[in-house]
């Protein structure tokens, strides 16, 4: 049994482990380390059902979505319905993690200072990097730039992702609340606040106010090919975990901080780690390997065709969280996208795969 504990941050990752870990009674000291006290990140607040029984507290729900539509280049591509047992909701987020806070902060000590795992790794028996974007992990980062904006249309219960296929990245358009939450990031656009406000007005949805944009940095990339590192182990986007075409990454960090507090709980070896985290590290590298090769290839016109051409069934899957590489595969070789791929990265993306199974 573990005696001292350290968390580096304490965002949806960080804050959900540690609560997990102070409703066993887990015996240990642990201090959790973070500089900001208010929590904030840009996203677009979305968590699928799976997430829940991950979840140490009851997630406030804004908004049941029931209506997809997915757009390429500002053009409907599709829309469908799903069940209420599949359906996105959309949640408070920075109240999620306030109440995840509240569950272990009487219990722990919490140090409001941003911290280095490694160079604490000494006074600590474990150190658990969740961090998020700002940890040294050195993997590929956009900036995304959110507004929650007052609507000049009601989109109720309906979502709108929109592919850009020139710059590699996404808009989106979800309901929160009574407002809109509208949002954009891409590799290839260092500055998205003036993007997202050409993609409010272009669409015509929302009243663009630029006081209620925030930015925040985003892992787009393959996870870490090693979770732990003598007694440091890295979770949620720390470690990668986010899918690269769709930006989700709350659940992910859920799931990977629910798997690591219960190894911590039940005094397993940490090396377990890494294979129960195995579904998600084969979705976040197959998404990875698309997004790379995407970036490589510049005709967006093909990239487009190729996405427009996907069915409704690819893009509901898609949005649970499961990329049929397969589909993707097929259709970009009708279109030619694949073809246009570099050698270097097929290996890579081979490599990556294979060594989930090793």
């Amino acid at each position: 049994m573990l005696q001292k504990i350290a968390i580096a941050g304490s965002g949806v990752a960080g804050s959900n482990l540690a609560a997990w870990l102070a409703k066993s009674n887990y015996p240990a000291l642990v201090y959790v380390y973070d500089p900001q006290l208010n929590y904030q990140k840009a996203c677009g607040n979305i968590l699928l059902p799976e997430a829940l029984e991950y979840l140490a507290v009851k997630p406030e729900v804004t908004n049941f979505i029931e209506e997809y539509e997915v757009w390429v280049n500002n053009k409907k591509v599709v829309s469908f319905s799903m069940d209420k047992n599949s359906s996105w909701m959309v949640i408070d987020k920075e109240k999620l993690v306030s109440s995840l806070r509240e569950a272990w902060i009487h219990k722990y000590s919490f140090i409001r200072k941003p911290v280095d795992p490694y160079e604490i790794r000494s006074d600590y028996e474990l150190v658990i990097d969740s961090r998020g974007p700002f940890s040294s992990n050195a993997l590929r980062k956009i900036l995304v730039a959110r507004g929650i904006f007052e609507p000049k249309r009601d989109i109720e219960d309906r979502i709108i992702l929109n592919f850009d296929t020139v710059n590699i990245g996404l808009s989106w358009i979800f309901p929160y609340r009574d407002k809109l939450n509208i949002g954009y990031g891409a590799l290839k656009i260092q500055n998205p606040v003036e993007r997202l406000k050409s993609f409010v007005e272009s669409t015509g949805m929302g009243v663009f106010d630029k006081s209620a944009v925030r930015t925040s940095l985003l892992t787009i990339d393959y996870p870490l090919s090693r979770a732990i590192e003598g007694n440091v182990v890295r979770t949620g986007e720390a470690l990668g975990l986010v899918l690269a075409l769709g930006g989700e990454g709350n659940r992910l960090a859920i799931m990977s901080s629910k798997i690591l507090a219960d190894i911590i709980i039940h005094n397993e070896n940490l090396d377990v780690y890494k294979k129960r985290l195995r579904r998600l590290f084969r979705e976040t590298v197959k998404q990875g390997f698309v997004l790379k090769l995407l970036s490589s290839i510049n005709d967006y016109k093909a990239i487009e065709n190729a996405m427009s051409s996907l069915d409704v069934s690819f893009y509901k899957k898609f949005l649970l969280g499961s990329f049929n590489l397969k589909k993707a595969f097929l259709a970009g070789l009708k279109t030619g996208v694949f073809l246009r791929g570099s050698m270097r990265l097929y290996l890579e993306f081979i490599a990556r795969y294979l060594s989930l199974f090793i």
